[in-house]
């Protein structure tokens, strides 16, 4: 066994422990691809290639970028809570429309009854008047007065 198969399998050991730990195939696949690219450099003749991964170096955050970040969160967090509350308005805003359409819809439907109701009396009233025109009668103007003032059934007066 080659030094270059040892190291490789000590490598590719950490790299599935790593694995392990994180719960992350992330560590095994840069081993896998630097075997491949060492594979393929040592096939056409080439040298070995030493490729190390550096690990993210963490940052410490001054005071002022902590502030800095605490001031986002708390104006990203009113922001939310101002639009949740101008939401809320709006649909109230909007079902409160819905409620006074509504109710002006059922206002017009009467009044569209009342007046086909209207319409039809006083159609009545004409042909009833044509007729007795027609067989010479005198036409009854108080009986017509008298029921265009009754109350239809809806308890709507009749004008």
């Amino acid at each position: 066994m080659s030094y270059f198969q040892s190291e490789n399998d000590e490598e590719l050991s950490k790299a599935y422990h790593e694995s392990f730990k994180t719960r992350s195939c992330l560590p095994l696949l840069k081993e896998e691809l630097k075997c491949k690219i060492q594979y393929r450099r040592l096939s056409r003749g080439e040298g070995e290639m030493k490729v190390e991964f550096e690990k993210q170096k963490e940052y410490k955050m001054t005071s002022e970028e902590v502030q800095k970040r605490n001031k986002r969160l708390m104006q990203n967090r009113l922001s939310a809570w101002k639009r949740r509350v101008n939401d809320k308005k709006y649909e109230e805003e909007l079902l409160e429309r819905i409620r006074r359409l509504e109710k002006e819809n059922s206002k017009k439907e009467e009044e569209k009854r009342n007046l086909a109701h209207q319409k039809d009396l006083l159609c009545f009233l004409m042909s009833n008047h044509n007729c007795r025109l027609k067989l010479g009668l005198r036409p009854s103007c108080t009986k017509f007065v008298s029921l265009l003032k009754k109350p239809s059934a809806q308890g709507v007066l009749i004008t």
